[in-house]
């Protein structure tokens, strides 16, 4: 669906000239629960060091989603509360969040963008 330039203003995005560039790196993070495992409940950290396998991907074992993910991206991993999250999806830590990222950054050249919270969301800004 293709929106007018009144719908996106509405909704915030703003046009950027071409000369405004932006490298990017795209990644996505999975989370396994590890059933059976678990951290022994006199320890003061229940989460692991990040783990590296090559350039592009990374390991943490926590307890926390948040606070694992932090460690690997900077970013919450959910805006809601960790336990309604847990509870909804039916599953309980420990967890094992993998962050794999892509080799290349991403050139955007102007396009429309909306900052919210610490984040940029673009629209059609990556067709491929």
């Amino acid at each position: 669906m293709i929106l007018s330039n009144y719908t996106l203003e509405k909704m915030g995005f703003s046009e950027y000239p071409e000369s405004n560039v932006l490298e990017v790196q795209f990644g996505i993070v999975r989370v396994f629960s590890v059933q059976g495992l678990n951290f022994h409940p006199d320890s003061s950290k229940a989460i692991t060091d990040v783990i590296e396998f090559g350039e592009n991907c990374t390991v943490v074992v926590s307890s926390s989603l948040n606070e694992g993910c932090r460690l690997l991206t900077d970013e919450d991993f959910i805006d809601e509360g960790e336990e309604e999250w847990i509870e909804n999806k039916k599953t309980r830590p420990p967890f094992a969040l993998i962050y794999f990222k892509e080799f290349c950054t991403r050139t955007l050249k102007g396009g429309r963008r909306n900052e919210h919270e610490g984040s940029i969301i673009t629209y059609d800004a990556f067709p491929e």
